[in-house]
């Protein structure tokens, strides 16, 4: 699969890069398939570290630019403390899902293991024949947050990324809690980078598309999630701590191949890309 980069990753955008030395990289992407080497190796440690990211992107710009074409881009966090989903967060969805409008955040949570890079190769799972795709917002924590009120979230918000909550349908529907159909190694890719928040208008809403082999499948925005991002990590926050470096999937839309009569999961093949608006995209082959 061959990435336009220029398509793909906004100017901006933090990226964890692994070099042919094997070494990793933290780069900044600016334009015309270059990134800019910012000194740091890790993003897990960076994020940790409470640095600014939108100060590290701005000062960036004055960095030697190298070709992107020579590292590979990974997942921009590793090893998040915990991993929270928002199911359940668009009304379409909901309704095509078959499930009522629900008064709280519907939760759940993934492993490390579940996640992947925003570029990579996707095992269909051999004991599984319905994996459907959710393209999903992804918030970055920066800072530590316990009891943060909805006016605070966006304090302690480091940034944003494109993500898609890969779903093993037949696994998930077997219980009432569907987490066994969430968690599968290396199922959701997220990135490409992360794009600080402060380089993000956020709350005037982003638009979401997933696309399928070039089929548009999911098309909505953010400001159609019945609960907000800043409502969503003020009610996370009141449950446990959100540490720097925790990623929130924050739902999606309708459109996943589950809503469909019949439905329509992937195959060996297929072609998921998600896109949203000033956050860039990711594209993943599923084989």
């Amino acid at each position: 699969m061959t990435i336009n980069f220029d398509d793909r990753i906004v100017v901006g955008t933090l990226l964890q890069l692994r070099g042919g030395d094997g070494l990793q990289y933290v780069g900044v992407y600016q334009g015309e398939s270059s990134v800019s080497l910012t000194g740091y190796s890790s993003l897990d440690s960076l994020v940790d570290s409470g640095y600014d990211l939108g100060a590290l992107v701005d000062e960036s710009n004055d960095l030697e630019r190298q070709s992107l074409a020579d590292y590979a881009i990974e997942a921009p966090i590793a090893r998040p403390s915990k991993v929270a989903c928002i199911g359940l967060n668009f009304r379409d969805h909901i309704l095509e899902m078959g499930h009522e409008i629900p008064t709280y955040p519907t939760l759940f949570a993934k492993f490390c293991d579940s996640l992947t890079s925003p570029f990579g190769k996707i095992s269909l799972p051999s004991i599984s024949a319905s994996t459907d795709y959710e393209g999903e917002l992804v918030v970055v924590i920066g800072k530590l947050a316990r009891n943060v009120t909805v006016d605070e979230a966006r304090g302690v918000i480091g940034g944003f990324c494109v993500g898609n909550d890969t779903s093993m349908r037949d696994f998930q529907r077997r219980t009432s809690q569907f987490l066994q159909g969430k968690i599968f190694d290396a199922s959701t890719p997220f990135g490409p980078g992360i794009v600080p928040v402060s380089k993000v208008d956020y709350q005037a809403g982003l638009g979401i598309k997933t696309v399928v082999n070039g089929e548009v499948r999911q098309s909505s925005n953010t400001e159609n999630h019945i609960f907000s991002v800043d409502q969503t990590v003020s009610y996370l926050s009141q449950i446990v701590t959100l540490r720097p470096g925790d990623l929130i999937f924050t739902g999606t839309s309708s459109g996943v191949g589950a809503g469909f009569v019949p439905p329509r999961f992937l195959q060996s093949g297929d072609v998921v890309e998600v896109t949203i608006d000033g956050l860039g995209t990711i594209s993943n082959e599923f084989v």
